[in-house]
């Protein structure tokens, strides 16, 4: 009888604990003040299932570009750092006495600094003028030499024809040598004989006399030009060549 009684307390003891289970997994009911809230008992694993749905869902909404991600919202810049300006000192009020002073010294000193520059412009076209008038004069005296020379190489060769006709030469005594003697003749402003002088000797006594003689008697020669007179009187040399004589 124990035995029997025993099985049938474990069987009423299992009959309670699968009622109570089965209790448990369908749904619990819970009365507070007066209000019944319905709770679903939800496995794990279809917990877990539909969490990976949804991320799934939310993928491919990415991907069509149907769920739109948020921007991150830029970062805002640092204020810059107040410039702090160096205070300046307050400006030194001038002596109005003072003013005027430094304001006429400098006006002086400007005023002398033109009057420098005038005189200077002023030496400048003096020293140009001055070396025009030097420039003109030396080609004034230039053209003045050119014309002496040219009258006083006419006049030489006037005295020159002149003794040549009065000249005489015995040929047979130069046929067969050549001499040649310079003479330094010196005339008056009238044409008239001052000086004469052999200046280079042909060495034959002979020869050199008979020039000598032709110029004594070629006095008085023509009046020299004026141009050509230095102190009152022309000197010139004239070279005898008796292979002109010839």
């Amino acid at each position: 009888m124990k035995l029997i009684s025993f099985l049938i307390s474990i069987a009423i003891h299992i009959i309670f604990i699968a009622a109570y289970l089965f209790l448990i997994q369908t749904h619990t009911v819970y009365k507070i003040n007066k209000k019944i809230y319905t709770v679903d008992i939800v496995p794990l694993k279809t917990y877990k299932k539909k969490t990976i749905e949804k991320k799934l869902e939310v993928k491919k909404a990415i991907k069509k570009k149907e769920v739109k991600i948020p921007k991150p919202k830029p970062k805002p810049k640092p204020k810059p750092k107040p410039v702090h300006k160096p205070k300046l000192k307050p400006k030194k009020r001038i002596n109005p006495n003072i003013f005027n002073a430094l304001l006429k010294n400098k006006i002086n000193q400007l005023k002398r600094k033109a009057e420098e520059e005038r005189i200077e412009k002023i030496r400048e076209n003096l020293i140009k003028e001055k070396i025009s008038s030097l420039k003109k004069e030396i080609e004034n005296k230039i053209e003045e030499g050119k014309k002496k020379q040219e009258i006083a190489y006419s006049y030489i060769q006037l005295i020159k024809n002149i003794i040549y006709s009065n000249w005489g030469v015995e040929k047979s005594i130069i046929k067969n040598n050549h001499y040649t003697t310079d003479v330094d003749i010196r005339l008056d402003f009238r044409g008239d004989l001052i000086y004469i002088r052999v200046v280079k000797s042909s060495k034959s006594p002979y020869f050199d006399g008979t020039i000598m003689e032709a110029i004594q008697k070629s006095t008085p020669f023509p009046r020299p030009p004026k141009d050509i007179l230095e102190n009152g009187y022309v000197e010139f040399i004239i070279t005898f060549d008796s292979e002109e004589k010839k």
